[in-house]
């Protein structure tokens, strides 16, 4: 770098470093400087004081942009049994680039039921991805809640989605033993209803 004239007032400089174009996913890095003999002064009878030593970032994890596409079928029975579990949706997942993190859902109850009709509302990982229906005794629960006011925040156990592969959830409702006979119950999500974070 060119030099600088510093005098007695303080004066903060970054170090800063450009990302190669075909950095690899998920690798890792610091920036630091070892000692005060890699800060090279113009007048070598002038000193280097860390205040604290050796001086290091912290770690940087490479990242990719992606964008996740979820595609939503409608599972709805066209009958619920009270205390019955009933897959309302099927989310089928994928990701463009390296990788994305789910970890929250928003339903909204539709039709004519009420909150107090569904007991629990769960989300449940498809494990064999055979295109079959949601079966408990093979698939993974990975979060419930339950509604308050039509609204149920359902935030699940993180599932990583890689790019080239797909993955499949299903939204369900567990039906309260007395939920009131002769209503609707469906599901609704907005944009912005499912929670991701970018792990690459």
């Amino acid at each position: 770098v060119s030099s600088r004239t510093l005098t007695n007032s303080p004066r903060r400089y970054y170090v800063t470093m450009s990302l190669a174009s075909n950095a690899p996913q998920d690798a890792q890095f610091t920036l630091g400087i070892a000692t005060t003999g890699h800060v090279g002064l113009e007048n070598p009878v002038d000193t280097v004081v860390f205040v604290s030593s050796p001086v290091v970032s912290s770690t940087v994890t490479v990242i990719f942009n992606n964008t996740l596409t979820t595609a939503f079928v409608d599972e709805t029975p066209p009958s619920y049994t009270q205390g019955d579990r009933a897959t309302v949706l099927r989310a089928t997942m994928t990701v463009d680039a390296g990788a994305a993190q789910v970890n929250r859902f928003t339903l909204r109850l539709t039709g004519t039921g009420q909150s107090s009709d569904v007991s629990t509302v769960e989300v449940w990982r498809d494990v064999t991805v055979d295109g079959k229906g949601l079966l408990p005794q093979l698939d993974q629960r990975i979060g419930t809640a339950a509604f308050s006011g039509g609204l149920a925040t359902v935030v699940v156990a993180t599932q990583s989605l890689s790019a080239g592969t797909t993955n499949v959830l299903f939204l369900a409702y567990v039906l309260n033993p007395a939920a009131s006979p002769g209503v609707s119950l469906g599901a609704r999500l907005l944009t912005g209803d499912v929670a991701v974070g970018n792990s690459g």
